[in-house]
Parts: C-alpha cells; sequence; structure tokens
C-alpha cells in the first residue's frame, strides 16, 4: 500500500487533524491511527511510545481473523457450516442436545446455546468450561456474545490442518500480504491458541488484512480466497439490535464480523481496537487503543468518524501545502495520553515526603509516600509483594515497568513478573492528585491512583479496567499521617 495526501483521498488535511484533535480533546488513550481510500493510505499516526512496527494485542479481532481460517478449511472440504461443534470434541460428553445441536455456523455467527460466559481460568483445558455450562436454549435462535466458542473454532482449524489458526493463515494468506515476519498468536494456558484475543500485529498488518477482506479475497490480481465465503462472511448474518437507540455495534452481524452502517463492516476489540471497512467510499480506518473502563468511547469515536471522515470523502481535492504541513507536525509529536490537570497546588509541600500508614484495605497495601521532583515525582507504596516504587510526570508519562505478578490466562506471560507500563500525573484540584498508569506492554490495562488529603488523613482510591491482571490494584484505603 502506498501514501497519498488527504487531498488525493478527496478529504482536507485539515478535516483529518481536526478528527485527531477531537479524540484528544476526549482524553482517549489512542496508540495508532490509519487511514486509507483504496490502496492509498492518506494519514497515519503513532504516539509515542508506539510506533509503525510494534507488535500490537488485537483482543478480539482476533474473532475475525479465525472465522477467515475456518472460511479456509471450508474451502479446502475440511467442513461445513452445518456441521456440529461437539463432533470435533469426542472427549467430551455432549449428551445435551442443545450442546449437541450447535452448528459452525451457530458459532460463527454468536448464536451458540450459551448466553453467558464460561468462565475458563484455573481450568486444565478451556474447552471444559464451555462443554460443562449449562446451555440456556437450542443454538441457531439468538445472538449472545460467546468468545469461547470463538476459541472453539481455533482449536478446529489445529485439528484439521495440525496448525494453530493463524499459522495456518499466514501460509494460505498472510506472508502473501506482507503481513510482519514476528506477528503471531499467543496461546492459553493449555496450549491452544487464544483464538478469540491472542492476535500480536502491527497497525499495518490489521489494515493489509482489512484490505484482503474488503477485496473479497483478491491481493495484487491474485485470488487467495473464496469470493463467496467473505460476501456472506461481512453480510448481516444475524440481527443483534435490541430495539433501543441504533447504535455502533447493532447493525448486524456476519462470521465473527460486525456489520457497521452503510453495508460496512468492521472487526471489533476490547480497549477500542478497530477495522472499520466503509464499502461506499472505499475507506478503511484502523485505531488502536486502550480505553477499557469508558463505556462511552466507542459511540463518540463512530460519530465523529462518520461525521468528520466517512461522510466527508469525495473526489480528489486541490493540494493544500500548509494544512498538510499542519497535519504532518501533528502526527511527527503525537504522543500517548498523559493526566490531564495542573503540576501544583498549595498543599504539595505539605505532603511532599510524607508517609502515609493505611488502614485495612482491598488492595492490601500498608503505607505509601509521595515525592515530588521538579515537574515529575514518585509513589512509593507497600503491598502484599513487596515495596516498589514508580515515576510520573505532571501532564507526561515516564515509561518504566510495572510490578504486577497477576496471570491474565496467556501461557507466554504467566512467568513475567513486570509490565511495561506510561505513568503521568495531575493535580485534578487543590486537595487531589491522580496517578494514571497505562499498561502498554502484551496485556493492555489502565489504573487509577486518586489520592485526597485532608489535614492528617489521605484517601487513596483505586480504580483499575484490566481481565484479569492488576486485580490487587482496586479499591479504597484511609491513611494517616506518620
Amino acid at each position: 500500500m502506498r501514501s497519498i495526501t488527504p487531498e488525493a483521498a478527496g478529504i482536507s488535511s485539515t478535516a483529518v487533524l481536526d478528527f485527531l484533535k477531537a479524540l484528544e480533546a476526549y482524553q482517549f488513550n489512542t496508540h495508532s491511527i490509519l487511514m486509507a481510500r483504496g490502496d492509498g493510505i492518506f494519514a497515519e499516526c503513532y504516539y509515542a511510545p508506539f510506533t509503525a512496527d510494534r507488535l500490537h494485542r488485537m483482543y478480539s479481532i482476533s474473532k475475525s481473523f479465525t472465522g477467515i481460517a475456518i472460511g479456509l478449511c471450508i474451502e479446502d472440504g475440511l467442513l461445513s457450516l452445518d456441521d456440529k461443534l461437539a463432533d470435533f470434541f469426542p472427549e467430551y460428553d455432549a449428551a445435551d442436545p442443545w450442546i449437541a445441536g450447535t452448528t459452525i455456523r451457530g458459532a460463527l455467527t454468536m448464536r451458540t446455546c450459551m448466553s453467558s460466559y464460561t468462565q475458563w481460568r484455573g481450568m486444565p483445558h478451556r474447552a471444559d468450561a464451555w462443554f460443562a455450562t449449562k446451555p440456556s436454549h437450542p443454538s441457531g435462535m439468538e445472538f449472545w456474545y460467546d468468545s469461547s466458542a470463538s476459541y472453539l473454532l481455533g482449536v478446529i482449524v489445529k485439528r484439521l490442518t495440525g496448525k494453530d489458526f493463524f499459522t495456518f493463515l499466514r501460509e494460505r494468506v498472510l506472508d502473501k500480504i506482507g503481513f510482519s515476519a514476528d506477528s503471531h498468536v499467543m496461546h492459553v494456558t493449555d496450549g491452544n491458541a487464544h483464538a478469540d484475543s491472542g492476535v500480536m500485529c502491527t497497525p499495518r498488518d490489521l489494515l493489509k488484512f482489512a484490505r484482503f477482506v474488503m477485496n473479497s479475497g483478491v491481493w495484487k490480481g491474485e485470488r487467495l480466497m473464496n469470493g463467496d465465503y467473505l460476501a456472506a462472511a461481512t453480510s448481516r448474518q444475524t440481527d443483534n439490535s435490541d430495539g433501543n437507540v441504533l447504535n455502533y455495534n447493532n447493525h448486524g452481524y456476519g462470521y465473527q464480523i460486525w456489520k457497521t452502517p452503510d453495508d460496512g463492516f468492521a472487526f471489533y476489540g476490547m480497549g477500542d481496537q478497530f477495522a472499520i471497512c466503509d464499502r461506499a467510499h472505499d475507506f478503511i480506518f484502523v485505531i488502536t487503543s486502550d480505553n477499557q473502563g469508558s463505556s462511552g468511547s466507542r459511540p463518540i469515536l463512530f460519530e465523529l468518524l462518520y461525521s468528520r471522515i466517512i461522510r466527508c470523502l469525495g473526489k480528489p481535492l486541490p493540494d493544500n501545502p500548509a494544512a498538510q504541513t499542519a497535519l504532518a507536525d501533528y502526527i511527527a509529536g503525537a504522543k500517548l495520553n498523559a493526566a490531564r490537570g495542573t503540576a501544583c497546588s498549595p498543599i504539595a509541600d505539605s505532603v511532599n515526603g510524607v508517609d502515609w500508614r493505611c488502614g485495612k484495605n482491598p488492595m492490601g497495601i500498608e503505607r505509601f509516600r509521595l515525592d515530588f521532583d521538579g515537574d515529575g515525582g514518585s509513589i512509593t507504596y507497600t503491598n502484599r509483594t513487596g515495596t516498589h516504587t514508580l515515576r510520573f510526570g505532571f501532564g507526561y508519562n515516564i515509561c518504566q515497568p510495572f510490578p504486577d505478578s497477576g496471570d491474565s490466562g496467556v501461557r507466554e506471560a504467566a512467568a513475567r513478573l513486570t509490565l511495561d507500563s506510561a505513568v503521568s500525573a495531575a493535580w485534578v484540584d487543590d486537595r487531589k492528585l491522580r496517578i494514571k498508569v497505562q499498561i502498554i506492554d502484551r496485556d493492555l490495562g489502565n489504573l487509577a491512583m486518586d489520592i485526597s488529603f485532608r489535614e492528617n488523613n489521605a484517601l487513596l482510591h483505586m480504580t483499575k479496567n484490566a481481565v484479569c491482571f492488576l486485580d490487587a490494584y482496586g479499591g479504597t484505603a484511609v491513611a494517616e499521617r506518620v
């Protein structure tokens, strides 16, 4: 894919810049943004420390990769849409007729027999949880998001081909469209591919995959996959509306792929990983982020994208060098979002270097201390795992390891005791300091440490947004000045 100007793509550089600034104003924790029309990329922005060649966890976008791998197995005659899921798992008792009746089609379209999350962490094999869960209804009837069924689809690909779904896809498609050599899929603790959440690739890789699907399986004139399956996969196979306001996620669902307005489609991942494909304008939008904990981010993102970018795409415009330079300068200086507020407070000197002893609290934090130093500082705290120090910048991030030994259920991460993080801070009012921690590793997450002061007491309130790690960093502690 080649680089072009926004004007060549049919939109002004000013409109693209305004869109990027709008996301910043909403305090999105954005890691990368790419916009392409046809084979031309007209905007590509990475928020330091993220870079173009850095692999990123795509979370549930992985399901869309898995769905395409299933399509290749169907193309090879290895299975059919109406095959029963349980037939590929003879080691489990499928006496329940609703489990026995669940088909490949039902799993692809999120119409299995389950309507609740199947908790699998801590089990020897992840499939144990799905087959042990009591089903709620016959399959094929209603849309219920079933991540474990997507995982089972990945296991089926391995049992049919002898390769995990990503390796199978790499050999058939991904290498041919120029995927990064180090892209891969993580595995859960039972050794199977994390088919519903574990793909690690670059944003450009994701853009290429989206273009391959949008091109109905053709890449540079070569057909790599049957177009009929991809047409069905990106079509509305099931209704997922709820009778309420039309939102970003209820335009219908295909085969592990979401529908979007105007017969478009998208790959969605937790934390706001997106590849949004608008057929009407031959446009693809890719974003990687970590907005976990923010239920309002996705509607805002979609509204801004469609109103300011997609609906404005038209015929090529005259070059505008000044606007193009302004956009290029903004992109060159883009940095990961940091805590917003002020760098000073009237009480800062009175709490600087003070030890605070905590009462009993769910985090197990015994004591903490803040030390300020010019335009940054640190928090030192003692919890169940020892004494730790995090450095922060006022209004800017300091990258460093974050101590956490939680197991997210990913085999490759189980032995890792620290995670890369970016830490910033700001006074959000005269008596309240916020320390913002962003985990920017193979697992993504965020943590707010809010510390409020009143006379000889401090209130430490921690809010974590992460799946199956940072569990020791949620709750409230009341502390006294030592």
